[in-house]
């Protein structure tokens, strides 16, 4: 007891280390477990207090953050200036999970905030629209307009309504705007934006240079019927690939793909993922490589997304761009070592079947763990594992507990956006 007392004291955190170990002790941590973490978090009462309001605003999501903090210690000085930005602790947990090691261009999201924390409004934005600054394909441009408070806040603003309003020609436009013009005028031309239908402005930035453009949009009376004639105007998601500017690509696309497509996008009508995908030209391309590929499977998995998460996180993983099939293994290799000792599969519940053969094909231990499991089942993984989650059925909490474990531990980390046998066989395969 003297030597835990001791390393407690060393710590300088006062009673928020105490309640901190009394928190964790109630989720079945070890002492020891809990004194390596809060040492390298760092010392003094002001880090512990901080700690302390993250596992007690948000439990499960606040424990995980914490664990985070052990090998990201800069995260709780970034949650400080989220803080004193106005942003509630829920809103400052869910941003540094989700995006706290996100970069833009060379420059780390965290690092970022810290160079805002005297311009509490962009740092709100930031924080708010996250999935626009860090996903988007844009990100570069809208990050450089934080640095002007008062006229690129605003610029960012009328980017962000458009999104919003899910209307990407004007949203383009204004970027477009912004890159040769600034923020001067910028009011005007928006108030001219916003008298065109998204459809017209998408016509003048297929068809004209920037300058011309701008000059249309500001001067013309936009025609009635402006896609009368377009050739896709049959489908039934015609209206989503004008809507997001999608409709040219398309239109270039084999007849197969774009039947497909079509099927896609009406199934993806109105869900969390329309705006996502659509919204995002790269994750628009993988699509089209995927159905490509194997249209089945593709509607096979996006028909089974996970109703939580990061939109954006659920379609990177299904539509991730494909990988080269590997030479065949020669017949003398076959019982060639393998690069992990067990199996870790993280789902809801496999078929007993699929269990027993996956064992037996690999000639190593399976061991499951159901995603709502406590903390402690997580504690399962270790090195030498591979940990095979299924996307299909995730919670954010825990997803970033299996995946920062199998960091941690040096372990191999796969997704499984099918967990037929034969899918599986191939993931472990690699």
């Amino acid at each position: 007891m003297k030597y835990l007392a001791g390393r407690i004291n060393k710590l300088n955190g006062g009673e928020s280390v105490c309640r901190i170990f009394d928190k964790l002790r109630e989720k079945k941590w070890g002492d020891d477990i809990i004194l390596v973490l809060l040492e390298q978090i760092g010392t003094g009462q002001a880090i512990f207090a901080t700690a302390l309001e993250i596992i007690s605003s948000s439990e499960e999501a606040g424990i995980l953050l914490l664990e985070r903090c052990g090998e990201q210690p800069r995260f709780l000085s970034t949650y400080n200036v989220l803080r004193q930005s106005g942003c509630t602790p829920e809103q400052c947990i869910h941003f540094l999970l989700n995006y706290g090691d996100y970069s833009v261009g060379q420059t780390n999201i965290s690092e970022m905030i810290h160079g805002q924390n005297r311009r509490r409004e962009a740092v709100r934005l930031l924080v708010e629209n996250a999935l626009y600054f860090c996903c988007g394909e844009e990100a570069e441009t809208m990050i450089s307009l934080l640095d002007d408070v008062e006229n690129g806040t605003k610029a960012l603003r009328h980017y962000i309504a458009f999104a919003t309003t899910e209307e990407p020609y004007k949203q383009l436009a204004t970027l477009r705007y912004l890159k040769s013009c600034g923020t001067e005028a910028l009011e005007m031309f928006v108030g001219n934006l916003r008298r065109h239908t998204d459809r017209w402005v998408g016509v003048l930035l297929r068809e004209l240079d920037s300058q011309a453009m701008f000059s249309r949009i500001a001067t013309d009376i936009e025609p009635e019927a402006v896609a009368e004639e377009h050739p896709l105007k049959k489908l039934a998601s015609f209206d989503l690939m004008m809507r997001y500017g999608f409709a040219t690509e398309v239109a270039e696309l084999p007849a197969k793909i774009v039947e497909d497509l079509d099927a896609v996008l009406s199934a993806l009508r109105g869900s969390r993922f329309e705006a996502v995908l659509l919204g995002q030209g790269h994750l628009r391309q993988q699509l089209v490589e995927r159905l490509a590929h194997d249209a089945s499977q593709v509607m096979d998995a996006l028909n089974e997304l996970s109703p939580d998460g990061n939109p954006y996180l659920c379609l990177r993983d299904v539509l991730s761009p494909l990988v080269a099939p590997a030479e065949p293994v020669a017949q003398t290799e076959v019982n060639s070592p393998l690069e992990f000792q067990r199996i870790v599969l993280i789902s809801v519940g496999l078929n007993p079947e699929v269990v027993s053969f996956l064992s037996q094909e690999f000639g190593v231990p399976l061991h499951e763990i159901h995603v709502d499991a406590r903390p402690a089942k997580f504690a399962a993984i270790r090195p030498g594992d591979i940990v095979v989650y299924d996307t299909t059925r995730t919670s954010h909490v825990a997803y970033y507990r299996a995946k920062h474990l199998a960091a941690k531990h040096g372990t191999m980390f796969r997704h499984a956006t099918r967990t037929n046998q034969e899918a599986l066989v191939e993931i472990l395969r690699g």
